[in-house]
C-alpha cells in the first residue's frame, strides 16, 4: 500500500464524521415541535357562551375526551403549553376525533395548560359543524 491513496485511517475519520452528522440530524429532526410554550396573556378564557346559546352535549363530550387525554400527557407542568391533538395521538392517549353528527368529518383540536392555576382548556374544530369559541388555528 502506498501513501498516496485513501487508507484505513482516512476511512475511519470519514465514517466517524458521517456518524456525528447523522446523529446531530436525527436529534434535530426528532425535537418536539408540537408542544409550544406560551405566555399567560395568550391564554383566553374557557368557553363562555350566552345563556340562551347551548353547546351541544356531543361536542362537550369531545372536549372532555380531549381534556382527559391531555391530563395523562407527560410534560413539564411548570410551564404554560399547548398540547395538540396530533401530539396526543402520537403518544397513544387518544384516537382520531370524528364529528358525532357526521363521521366523515375529522375534527382537530388542542388543549391549553395554564401552569398558574393548573387548568386544562380544550378547544376543538369540527369543520362546518362546530368550533369552540376562541379556537385558534395557529395553535395546531
Amino acid at each position: 500500500m502506498n501513501n498516496k491513496g485513501f487508507g484505513l485511517p482516512e476511512l475511519l475519520v470519514f465514517i466517524g464524521c458521517s456518524m456525528f452528522i447523522l446523529v446531530c440530524f436525527m436529534l434535530y429532526w426528532n425535537k418536539d415541535e408540537e408542544v409550544k410554550e406560551i405566555k399567560v396573556e395568550d391564554i383566553t378564557d374557557p368557553i363562555i357562551t350566552p345563556s340562551n346559546i347551548e353547546i351541544p352535549e356531543e361536542y362537550k363530550k369531545l372536549e372532555t375526551k380531549l381534556k382527559k387525554a391531555s391530563q395523562n400527557y407527560k410534560f413539564n407542568k411548570n410551564k404554560n403549553i399547548i398540547i395538540s391533538l396530533d401530539k396526543l395521538k402520537k403518544a397513544s392517549l387518544i384516537n382520531e376525533i370524528k364529528d358525532p353528527n357526521d363521521s366523515n368529518i375529522i375534527c382537530d383540536g388542542y388543549v391549553i395548560y395554564n401552569s398558574e392555576n393548573k387548568t386544562y382548556t380544550p378547544y376543538i374544530n369540527c369543520p362546518g359543524m362546530y368550533v369552540t369559541k376562541n379556537f385558534n388555528n395557529d395553535f395546531n
